[in-house]
């Protein structure tokens, strides 16, 4: 539990200093038209698919509707995480260098030379970052599958389904934030995973924090940028600590 509120205290104190912060504010517009674009029309498709694949018959009762809208409910705030995960990696694929500026504006503030050495090495290779990728969205999607399935469970299924999407998009969010870390330390799919696993309950509670606020109707996308240079802090009290 320790080290899930470290987590979740590495993600306040990083967006409060991201939010005060005028480097992180000198790349909040970029990131956030890229993000506006990314996170809004994933969330519209994502959006339609529930309500239409969750009709509600015209001849239903009125116990059936309420449970109908119920469910819709439900798989719409999963849609809407889901959403926000698969946006970050759309919008650092169509803008790397725009997408990592706000990491590094804030991990500046805990660690200049630190973050110099960092940004001038080679990092990996478009390859390498494609792949860590294409390695990651199969446990993601698999596990939003689950969380889709148990809300069809009577009773239990609406917030064990909230709970796994939830827990899922936040070790996800916390993936992609930490990527112009990863990116820049060269580490490939094996040690991104390795780096997280030892420091667990840290990423999921930072992304536990961060997940919710990208994955807001229409103003998630608003608030990348802090949430993006709020990585920072886990990096320097986390992740720099096992460098």
């Amino acid at each position: 539990m320790g080290k899930l509120l470290l987590g979740v205290w590495c993600a306040v104190r990083g967006l409060i200093a991201g939010i005060t912060s005028p480097a992180v504010r000198k790349t909040y517009w970029s990131a956030l038209l890229i993000l506006l674009g990314a996170g809004w029309g994933m969330s519209a498709l994502l959006l339609w698919a529930v309500f239409h694949f969750i009709a509600i018959p015209a001849a239903a009762s009125a116990w059936t509707e309420l449970g109908l809208w119920f469910l819709r409910v439900v798989l719409s705030l999963g849609a809407l995480l889901v959403a926000a995960v698969l946006a970050l990696p759309l919008a650092q694929l169509i803008a790397p260098r725009f997408c990592a500026a706000p990491f590094f504006a804030g991990f500046s503030r805990r660690s200049p030379l630190r973050s110099q050495t960092l940004m001038s090495g080679r990092g990996l290779s478009i390859k390498a970052s494609l792949e860590a990728l294409a390695r990651r969205l199969p446990r993601f999607a698999g596990v939003a599958v689950l969380g889709f399935a148990s809300s069809f469970v009577p009773v239990v299924g609406g917030p064990l389904a909230a709970a796994l999407h939830w827990s899922n998009a936040a070790w996800m969010v916390c993936s992609e934030l930490l990527d112009p870390y990863f990116e820049a330390r060269g580490l490939d799919h094996k040690g991104q995973v390795e780096l997280m696993a030892r420091h667990r309950g840290e990423c999921l509670g930072f992304g536990l924090v961060c997940a919710p606020l990208l994955a807001l109707p229409f103003v998630g996308p608003f608030f990348f940028a802090w949430v993006q240079a709020a990585a920072a802090d886990l990096v320097a009290d986390v992740l720099e600590l096992d460098a």
